[in-house]
């Protein structure tokens, strides 16, 4: 595994962690809502394999299942819970490596919900801000980005033993 793959990993981690435990919310269920809280178990479950098994392939079928539970299929979700699914089916497809996945599923994203972001956690970072701050992706400069901190001090520090 390169370093730069093992930053990737370890940012995209923090941001897992940030997106499953930002707030969302409450709204009253409908008969189709169940059949999306029901996909999101699913996706959830695929992505908490990926994550013991560190496997790519694990992390694709999760990103591709959360994908599928962001779309309009699923009536009654509000737009928030749909974001936070988009938000993660990037995130997996960048843990599995798929980084043209990744990449046209944030496009999708920023087209979809034009203006709007996730933001993270206590926080309230911002999640394409700390996507383009990743090795390998857009330039961003960390001092200014809304980019998560911790994420910014895992990269810092990695960047750091990777040049020392």
């Amino acid at each position: 595994m390169t370093a730069t793959r093992t930053i990737r990993r370890h940012a995209l981690g923090l941001l897992m962690l940030s997106v499953l435990t930002a707030g969302c919310a409450t709204t009253t269920p409908s008969p189709e809502y169940g059949n999306f809280t029901r996909c999101l178990n699913e996706a959830r479950e695929m992505d908490q394999q990926c994550q013991l098994h560190d496997s790519p392939g694990k992390c694709l079928s999760a990103a591709r299942r959360y994908e599928n539970c962001s779309g309009d299929t699923y009536e009654g979700a509000s737009e928030e819970e749909r974001m936070k699914a988009m938000g993660l089916a990037i995130l997996d497809y960048a843990r599995g490596g798929d980084w043209k996945e990744a990449n046209r599923v944030r496009e999708g994203f920023e087209g979809r919900f034009r203006g709007k972001d996730l933001h993270l956690g206590e926080e309230r970072c911002s999640l394409l801000d700390t996507l383009k701050a990743l090795p390998g992706r857009e330039s961003a400069n960390l001092r200014v980005s809304n980019a998560c901190e911790q994420a910014k001090l895992e990269l810092r520090r990695n960047i750091y033993w990777l040049s020392h």
